[in-house]
């Protein structure tokens, strides 16, 4: 921490008090003295935020920040980031190929595959631009009978970009467009046809659907596993130098 302090040429009076404050604010006052090459993951992502912050950038880039860490170790991270943004009122670029982390820290989202930027905006905008979700629901077979998913197709049918699948035998998962919005209709329509609905669960679009619409491949597409080998022993030296 001292070296960075002295490399970003902060004023001698005022490196250690920006020191410990970063220390505590990274919850690495007691290790302050350790060796780095003691530090779990977690402690060292840490330790490069708050290399990061002590010359209180107004501008700041986390290349994969949580890459490797356990959940507790990723949810500490994505706090610390939260508060750089929200009180230090710091600007942050982010890289991640977790879609969650992406949806949790983000305020907008740009999609890049194969080096080029195939889409921006919102999560909400994103989402909005794919549409499909799912409804699913559980039937009282005892009040509402036995059906098929083909039985049931008929009820929905006139639903745009609708689908139906039967996940087990009293449950079925709809594939609708905007499943909020279409939800109270397909009730409606159960309830109507005197079938008796034990649960219902809707889910909207994730970022992981997004990112198939937009890109129609899944992550590291195309690289080989020799290609992939020399990229990770690429990042590893380059951390190494840093």
């Amino acid at each position: 921490m001292l070296l960075s302090a002295k490399l970003y040429g902060i004023p001698r009076h005022d490196r250690q008090i920006r020191i410990d404050k970063i220390l505590v604010m990274m919850k690495l006052s007691t290790r302050a003295h350790s060796l780095v090459n003691t530090y779990s993951g977690g402690m060292v992502r840490r330790l490069e935020i708050g290399q990061a912050m002590l010359h209180r950038p107004r501008l700041l880039f986390l290349d994969e920040p949580t890459i490797g860490l356990d959940p507790a170790g990723r949810k500490l991270v994505w706090e610390h980031i939260r508060k750089l943004n929200k009180e230090e009122h710091m600007t942050i670029f982010l890289t991640t190929h977790y879609m969650e982390e992406a949806e949790a820290l983000c305020d907008h989202i740009g999609i890049i595959d194969r080096g080029k930027l195939s889409i921006v905006g919102s999560t909400k905008e994103l989402k909005d631009k794919v549409g499909l979700g799912t409804i699913t629901f559980v039937l009282d077979l005892k009040q509402s009978g036995h059906y098929t998913s083909e039985d049931l197709n008929s009820f929905f049918k006139h639903i745009p970009g609708f689908s139906i699948v039967q996940l087990k035998s009293d449950t079925w998962e709809l594939k609708v467009p905007h499943p909020a919005e279409n939800a109270p209709e397909i009730l409606q329509i159960l309830i109507h046809n005197n079938f008796r609905v034990k649960d219902l669960e809707i889910k909207g679009p994730t970022l992981e659907d997004v990112f198939l619409k937009f890109t129609g491949s899944h992550f590291d597409e195309g690289v080989s596993r020799n290609e992939w080998k020399t990229i990770k022993g690429r990042r590893r030296t380059v951390r190494r130098i840093t």
